[in-house]
């Protein structure tokens, strides 16, 4: 996808393995699992795997701003399933051999989609936390056009800021993927701050 290796590295920024795992997905035409499961999807081992999803990305972007301390648990769990699996071909992976490989990775794009909640886009559900990493995501797409630090001559992870109406389902919530020969400019706009207006008789 750009010419690197899958380290580790990856996981300090959230929008490289949002790209990473939508392109894997996307190429192995492997999101239809999350529709039309191999085998048991919602994992059953992950019990309220939405809730998980959402605080695992919330963890996340906490930890990428102080780095104290290990990754959230699911992220590790499932981060360390798909490195095992980095020797497995594409096609493997739309046969749907490896139940497992294909909950790792569909659970690895939503929590990094969880995590880049707030990049870009501002979120009236946005608490303190997280505040400097959500800035340095926005200060990085106004400069490159995108979040991630991938070239973007081979794509941009852009955020959502409504969802088309194409028909098609849709696998995130909060940030997408687009491929070379899309061009974005991102513009900051000016934040006015509403004074109060004492008058006096």
């Amino acid at each position: 996808m750009a010419g690197g290796l899958i380290t580790d590295e990856i996981l300090e920024w959230p929008p490289d393995l949002f790209a990473l795992a939508n392109v894997v997905l996307e190429r192995a035409e492997a999101f239809r699992f999350a529709l039309s499961p191999v085998g048991e999807w919602l994992p059953a081992r992950i019990p309220d795997w939405a809730r998980a999803v959402e605080e695992t990305g919330r963890e996340w972007s906490v930890w990428v701003e102080d780095r104290r301390g290990a990754v959230p648990d699911l992220l590790a769990e499932e981060w360390s399933i798909f490195r095992k699996c980095l020797e497995s071909s594409l096609e493997q992976l739309a046969q749907g051999d490896d139940q497992r490989l294909c909950e790792a990775l569909l659970t690895l794009h939503a929590i990094a989609d969880e995590a880049c909640a707030g990049l870009g886009v501002a979120l009236d559900s946005s608490d303190g936390e997280a505040s400097l990493y959500r800035a340095r995501g926005r200060e990085l797409l106004v400069r490159t056009g995108s979040l991630a630090r991938v070239n973007t001559r081979f794509l941009r992870v852009l955020p959502k800021v409504r969802t088309p109406p194409t028909g098609r389902p849709s696998f995130s919530r909060y940030a997408c993927v687009q491929g070379p020969g899309i061009e974005a400019r991102w513009h900051k706009m000016p934040t006015h701050h509403w004074t109060a207006l004492t008058v006096w008789p």
